[in-house]
This record gives C-alpha cells, sequence and structure tokens, in this order.
C-alpha cells in the first residue's frame, strides 16, 4: 500500500498523473454575495438600455431611409410649377435633413454612452464577481431579502 501511494506521488510530481486541484473558497458573506447579485441586476438594466438606445438607432435610420425614398418619389413627380407641392416637398426635406442630424448629434452618442456605461460596470462585476463560488444556502438567502440601491 504504501509503495502505491509512493508511485501515484511520484507520477503526480513527474505530471504522469495530475494532483487534485485546491479546491475553491466558497464565499458566504453576505455582503459580498449580495453586492454581486446587486451588480448583476445593475448589468442586466444597463444591457436594457444598450437594446434601447440600439432600436432608437434602427428606427432613426429606417426613418431616415424612408424620408429618402419619399423625397425621391416627390422630387421625380413634383410640379415645380405648383407652390403647394414645393412647400410639400420643402416641409419632407427639412423633416428629412432633422432625422440626418438627429442620428450623429443624438442617437449615436446616447448609444456610445450606454455601452461605456456598461462597459465600466461588466469591469468592476467581472473583477469582482465573475468565476466566484457562492455558497448556495447563504446565496438562496441573500436573493430571497435582496434589495438594491436605485443606480
Amino acid at each position: 500500500m504504501r509503495n502505491l501511494i509512493l508511485i501515484g506521488t511520484l507520477l503526480a510530481a513527474a505530471g504522469g498523473i495530475a494532483a487534485p486541484a485546491a479546491a475553491q473558497a466558497l464565499i458566504n458573506d453576505p455582503t459580498v454575495i449580495a453586492q454581486c447579485l446587486c451588480e448583476r441586476q445593475q448589468l442586466d438594466a444597463l444591457q436594457q438600455t444598450i437594446d434601447q438606445r440600439r432600436q432608437s438607432y434602427q428606427t432613426g435610420q429606417q426613418s431616415l431611409a424612408s424620408l429618402d425614398r419619399d423625397l425621391e418619389a416627390r422630387r421625380s413627380s413634383m410640379n415645380v410649377e405648383d407652390p403647394a407641392q414645393v412647400d410639400a416637398y420643402k416641409q419632407l426635406l427639412q423633416q428629412r435633413d432633422s432625422a440626418a442630424a438627429a442620428l450623429p448629434n443624438h442617437l449615436i452618442p446616447d448609444y456610445n454612452a450606454a455601452v461605456a456605461r456598461y462597459n465600466a460596470a461588466r469591469s468592476d462585476y467581472d473583477s469582482r464577481c465573475a468565476g466566484e463560488s457562492f455558497d448556495q444556502a447563504a446565496y438562496d438567502r441573500v436573493q430571497a431579502t435582496l434589495s438594491c440601491p436605485k443606480p
């Protein structure tokens, strides 16, 4: 028996058998668990904000494309001698210009700011919580009474 233990130890030392890895300590501190759970909630909320900003941007692009198509259609059939048609075209052109300005002035910066906030929060979460092992009983107790501060 002693020889088998010695052989196993020698093989492990030589790299022939992997020695058992040290077990990762379970986190059972309710404060740490609550912090990680709240940070996860914040990440989820920030992801929703990104999704909303992306949708707004896509809607803005679609609106601009639609206005461009409408302008092209009106331009090809417009009677330039009819003041009402010219005024309607000018009004549509103003709408198109406003939609075009909204992309770089509002929609893109809003989206980029949301992504930056998410990335910063994700970095914080990853450095404190990602990959950690939580004691399941402590985790369940904290989650049942979790109250996170509003961002």
